[in-house]
């Protein structure tokens, strides 16, 4: 089974998922029924998607995250579920759940956030409440943070500044929509933005037609998203500016001249 780790391969948690899409009419039902593996590689998927977009804004360099651990030192009074953070200075601390133990002392652990350091962590951890575990740490491997977020520059479709300390808001709700469309439908891992808005072409009277493509995520000409994710992420994709127009029925032929209503619009000028 695949494991999530916020910063590496997710910028939300199953849980955090879990609770958004139980307010949802299209998917509350939908979403319970997917196992946590199904629902892991699902939100894997749709980070991977997203993370990989041309974003507005400069991505922020010298910060760092935990990739991977062993533990140094064992410790005591740990519990098996326990939580612990990576100490350091950071916008956000790495955690890791306790798996197993032995007489108190930390067995087995898993690494469930890579955290978001602005000064590389040495391995000491802390017990997160009610836990009462002390005296383990760790031995790191740290790297670069690998996300292309946070950056800087960017805002949101209001024009406010987004702060640079981690994933905003929009694209954390953009991951959990996207990976639904996935669970139901892996399909769309890999759909969207790729159809042709070519309907026929007519050799003998040199006419070419065209028609509103339907290659989209939604399957009626949106681009690599649906318009519901669109309206979450696309003011911070570069480029874009809330969602990008499309154009509707058009002919051309002999006989007549195809028109949009306002060229402007598209950023047109009509000689």
């Amino acid at each position: 089974m695949p494991e999530l780790i916020v910063g590496i391969n997710t910028s939300v948690t199953v849980a955090e998922a879990d609770a958004y899409l139980d307010g949802s009419a299209r998917a509350g039902a939908r979403w319970p029924t997917f196992t946590a593996d199904q629902k892991k590689r699902a939100l894997i998927s749709a980070f991977r998607i997203l993370d990989r977009q041309a974003w507005s804004g400069t991505k922020v360099a010298g910060l760092f995250v935990v990739e991977s651990f062993a533990v140094n030192a064992a410790g005591s009074g740990w519990v098996a579920n326990d939580v612990a953070t990576i100490n350091g200075t950071a916008h956000r601390l790495g955690r890791l759940s306790i798996l197993t133990v032995l007489v108190g002392a930390i067995a087995t652990a898993q690494l469930t956030d890579a955290g978001l350091y602005t000064v590389a962590p040495a391995g000491a951890i802390t017990a997160v409440a009610p836990s009462v575990g002390t005296g383990a740490t760790l031995t790191l491997s740290v790297i670069d943070n690998p996300a292309s977020f946070p950056r800087e520059g960017l805002v949101d479709c209001e024009g406010t500044a987004l702060t640079a300390t981690g994933f905003p808001e929009e694209f954390e709700r953009a991951q959990i929509e996207l990976a639904f469309d996935i669970a139901v439908n892996t399909a769309a891992e890999t759909s969207g933005g790729v159809g042709s808005n070519l309907k026929k072409t007519k050799a003998d009277t040199v006419e070419v037609e065209f028609f509103r493509p339907t290659g989209g995520a939604n399957g009626d000409g949106s681009a690599r998203f649906p318009v519901y994710i669109m309206e979450l992420i696309g003011c911070m994709l570069a480029g874009g500016g809330a969602l990008a127009p499309s154009f509707y029925g058009c002919a051309s032929g002999l006989g007549a001249t195809s028109t949009v209503a306002d060229p402007s619009e598209f950023g047109l000028t009509i000689p």
